[in-house]
């Protein structure tokens, strides 16, 4: 929430009505949007950040489950860490959102970067991981199958009890083959 404090005072009430959390973000109208923005590029890039160094973890053989205790108990640890990393070891999702909504936002922050004059490269470079994974796998894509595409580019599997050398092998293609970039998941 931001504007002015008056105003904020009288919305208070409804917007509690609809959400549990209510952040003060600042004075200025679109102060909650450019929180938004932040948070959410946060989000992406430290998700991106930590599959895919879990994909190199896995691809030397440590296990996912090594991995989430040892990162979670150091300076790696993260919400990321701490959720989604315990749940795709126990198979579950840890987010329904969609991919080509997760693009937007961080096309609207990297938007709002340029407008501040602040470069914004690792935002660039999230914002192109999360449009190969809507081209490769699709309009309906959510942010969770990024794990899958993370997965296919390291030539690995994730999860505890998959065979990194058979993921890998089913990402490389045969002999003569033209070379396709896919998604094991």
């Amino acid at each position: 929430l931001s504007g002015p404090a008056q105003a904020c005072e009288q919305v208070l009430p409804v917007l509690h009505a609809i959400s549990a959390t209510v952040v003060r973000c600042g004075e200025q109208l679109g102060n909650g949007q450019a929180f938004k923005a932040v948070n959410n590029v946060m989000n992406a890039a430290c998700r991106l950040a930590t599959l895919e160094v879990v994909a190199m973890g896995r691809k030397m053989g440590l296990s996912l489950a090594a991995l989430t205790e040892a990162v979670n108990q150091s300076t790696g640890r993260s919400r990321i860490s701490q959720v989604a990393l315990p749940a795709l070891l126990e198979g579950r999702a840890s987010s329904d959102f969609a991919l080509p909504l997760m693009v937007k936002d961080v096309d609207q922050a990297i938007a709002l970067g340029m407008n501040a004059g602040a470069p914004m490269p690792i935002a660039a470079l999230t914002r192109s991981l999360l449009q190969m994974g809507v081209n490769l796998i699709g309009p309906t894509a959510r942010l969770e199958d990024m794990i899958g595409l993370i997965e296919s580019m390291a030539g690995t599997r994730m999860a505890d009890g998959s065979d990194a050398t058979v993921a890998a092998q089913q990402v490389r293609p045969s002999p003569g083959e033209e070379p396709v970039i896919g998604y094991v998941g």
